[in-house]
């Protein structure tokens, strides 16, 4: 089954323009499947970078006393 989503997040990767990469990652930023093409930022796919977007996704839900459920990150360079 990771094998087919790999394969399907590739076939997406390629087919939308400008996109360079795709992680899906737990709540701890450590990557569970990524795909990246060589465009890719090699920051915005570590760990460290993953696990802060992550806690200030966290930390911007408390506010509104919900949680985030899905969140999408865009670098530039």
């Amino acid at each position: 089954m990771a094998e087919e989503l790999h394969k399907y997040l590739r076939r997406l990767l390629n087919k939308v323009s400008g996109l360079h990469a795709i992680v899906i990652a737990d709540r701890d930023g450590v990557p569970v499947i990524k795909v990246a093409t060589d465009h890719a930022p090699d920051l915005a796919l570590r760990p460290g970078f993953l696990a802060t977007f992550g806690m200030a996704t966290d930390q911007g839900s408390c506010p509104v006393q919900q949680t985030s459920t899905r969140s999408e990150c865009h670098c530039r360079q």
